[in-house]
């Protein structure tokens, strides 16, 4: 092996060690498991996996293992573990392909329904038991200290909206005046005119949604924070349409008389008004302290085990993590 090799290995061995808070334990275990296994007479293996190496001990998992402490408190009952097949079977197989698919999901499951007969501590199910929904909140729960942000930068949106829709109303009746008034010009009444309904119909439309998109992603089985701050985080991508970091940027411009100055000179003698100035900066400060700690929200482990589920995997969930195993590194369960 080259020197680059060996040092690719080890990054990686590191990477599984301490940069992803994976179920290292759940592998020893499911290790520990298949040896009793094998050394145990008072278990049944129905075909000798072994024998081809299919699931056999990888170089990789023997390297890993040789790299972690025993972590087992002595006289201490062992945590719970779950294994998790998405192995599926092909109804009616026609085809070889559909054939040694079924042949091949029968032999994971089989294996895996071995591994839990040999400890309480291990139970085996096939994700189709659970449903997609409860999968994804077994595997959820798991990261609750890391989910809990989130949540809580979600919870404190429902200020920030309520201020922003007393702000608003204000402001489009305040800008509603503004254009209506005698002796207004063209190019103020064209100014202020936008603006009124910049804060009459846009804002507005901005805060409605946000407020469903809260609700239809945190009150169900499987509330998905990550997906609201994802939404809140990211710029419009549609033309006309605005989201909350693009509400941000626009109330930071019209809090500076200057900029106001410079783009909607018309209306620039209002927004230089004192008392209407310090109206702009609250809010435009409030939201950008918003936005400001989302941006400061850790990426979440979790989202990188939900983009590793796919068909023809194993899921092994832990205490506090899990793991998913693709069906091209399966050695690495045992």
């Amino acid at each position: 092996m080259t020197k680059e090799n060996t040092e690719s290995e080890t990054n990686r061995s590191r990477h599984w060690l301490y940069g992803s808070n994976l179920v290292i334990l759940v592998i020893i275990a499911v290790v520990i498991v298949t040896l009793l296994m094998v050394m145990t007479a008072n278990l049944t293996i129905k075909k000798d996996l072994t024998s081809s190496g299919l699931y056999s001990l990888s170089g990789y998992t023997h390297q890993l293992l040789k790299q972690v402490d025993e972590k087992h408190p002595s006289g201490k009952k062992e945590p719970d573990y779950k294994l998790i097949s998405l192995f599926s079977f092909v109804q009616n197989p026609q085809t070889q392909a559909e054939i040694r698919q079924n042949e091949n999901a029968q032999q994971v499951n089989d294996l895996l329904d071995e591994y839990a007969r040999a400890s309480s501590n291990i139970t085996f199910k096939h994700a189709a038991e659970l449903g997609a929904d409860t999968l994804k909140q077994e595997i959820r729960d798991r990261y609750t200290d890391e989910v809990k942000p989130y949540k809580e930068a979600v919870d404190g949106y429902k200020k920030i909206n309520d201020d922003l829709e007393k702000f608003s109303k204000q402001e489009a009746a305040n800008l509603g005046a503004l254009a209506q008034g005698d002796g207004a010009k063209e190019q103020l009444l064209e100014q202020a005119g936008n603006l009124q309904i910049f804060f009459a119909s846009k804002v507005p439309s901005l805060l409605s949604r946000n407020k469903k998109l809260i609700k239809d992603s945190t009150e169900t089985t499987a509330p998905d924070y990550e997906k609201v701050i994802a939404t809140f985080k990211t710029a419009a991508q549609v033309p006309g349409r605005m989201e909350l970091v693009d509400l941000e940027k626009t109330l930071g411009l019209l809090a500076n008389p200057d900029q106001v100055k410079e783009v909607l000179p018309a209306v620039a003698r209002y927004f230089a008004d004192a008392p209407t100035n310090t109206h702009y900066k609250a809010i435009h400060d409030e939201l950008k302290a918003y936005v400001d700690g989302m941006d400061k929200l850790q990426p979440l482990k979790v989202d990188a085990v939900f983009e590793s589920l796919a068909p023809n995997t194993i899921i092994v969930i832990g205490p506090s993590s899990a793991a998913v195993i693709p069906e091209s590194d399966r050695k690495s369960v045992v």
